[in-house]
């Protein structure tokens, strides 16, 4: 293992990478930026490495961070050189610590756990999932749920956007994710997603996980545990019918590879349905959160969109063109 030579902050004895990995956790954006400030747009989290985040693997020489359109390029379009890793990132290699911690082994993996061949043959199975008639098909659903959605909200009443958000998503994902008739099981998911994203983003979980009673990881892993049998039971059941019923999964059951005949095994499934779920729900419930947010803060722009509203659908709903 190489001693990192990139600039960075220099940490106290004993303890201080801890300290920086917290600061990171605790503040991601805010703490990046001032080391950007203060070393340039390649920095390492502490000078001369010794830190280790995101890689589930051991030797890791330390944590870096990088930014500008060059540098982020160079990261995301050189696969053979930037591979990907779970979303549980450094957590990831406790999965065969014992029988408890195998749910880290599909939760938020996906496509995140494979790389090369395998990753290209996992990205050939799940398109079809995402073609372009594909997601028209879903064009009706989207506006029939916002619509119920829309008929819920009382003018000149305060309401919480964001909790409206997250059923609107919920409700979008587990029909065309799942099917038409899971919005209870949907519900108990993205419950569980939410308490596990809370957990994971919790400092202490990261500098001290460990599988005790008392301890944050302690509680993820059963919340992981959880929805593991919840997901698992959504997978056997469709596979079951046997029949594309027109949701992502069942498309994903039936995925074949051209060449090979192979399909996905139910733990691949798992872990792509846990990432692509918790992507349909809770980041898109975010993202239409902070837009609305953000046209409340620019009545202007509210006022241009609202004139582009009538004069383009003239009262009628949206349609994919």
């Amino acid at each position: 293992m190489t001693k990192l030579t990139i600039p960075g902050p220099q940490p106290l004895p004993l303890i201080g990478r801890k300290i920086l990995l917290s600061k990171f956790v605790r503040d991601s954006l805010g703490f990046t930026t001032q080391l950007f400030q203060e070393y340039g747009s390649l920095v390492s989290l502490a000078r001369g490495g010794g830190t280790n985040i995101y890689l589930p693997l051991p030797n890791c020489s330390g944590t870096v961070f990088t930014y500008g359109a060059e540098n982020v390029q160079a990261v995301t379009s050189q696969h053979e050189i930037y591979y990907k890793y779970p979303l549980t990132g450094g957590l990831y290699r406790r999965k065969d610590e014992s029988p408890r911690t195998e749910p880290l082994k599909h939760f938020g993996v996906g496509l995140f756990g494979v790389n090369s061949d395998d990753h290209r043959r996992h990205r050939q199975l799940l398109m079809p999932a995402f073609h372009q008639k594909r997601i028209e098909s879903y064009c009706n659903t989207f506006i029939e749920i916002t619509e119920s959605i829309s008929e819920q909200i009382e003018v000149n009443q305060v309401i919480d956007v964001a909790k409206l958000m997250r059923l609107l998503t919920l409700r979008v994902a587990t029909k065309t994710l799942f099917g038409a008739d899971i919005e209870e099981k949907g519900s108990k998911s993205a419950a569980l997603l939410q308490k596990i994203g809370i957990l994971l983003s919790n400092p202490i979980t990261m500098v001290l996980p460990f599988d005790l009673p008392g301890f944050p990881f302690y509680r993820m892993i059963n919340l992981m545990a959880e929805l593991d049998e919840e997901m698992r039971e959504i997978i056997r059941s469709q596979k079951a019918t046997e029949i594309d019923t027109g949701d992502v999964l069942s498309m994903l059951i039936k995925a074949r590879d051209a060449e090979t005949g192979m399909t996905l095994t139910e733990d691949e499934l798992l872990g792509h349905v846990s990432v692509i779920f918790a992507a349909g729900h809770e980041t898109s419930a975010n993202a239409l959160t902070w837009t609305l947010f953000l046209l409340s803060q620019h009545p202007e722009i509210a006022a241009d969109l609202l004139d582009e509203l009538d004069t383009v659908l003239q009262g009628k709903a949206p349609t994919i063109e």
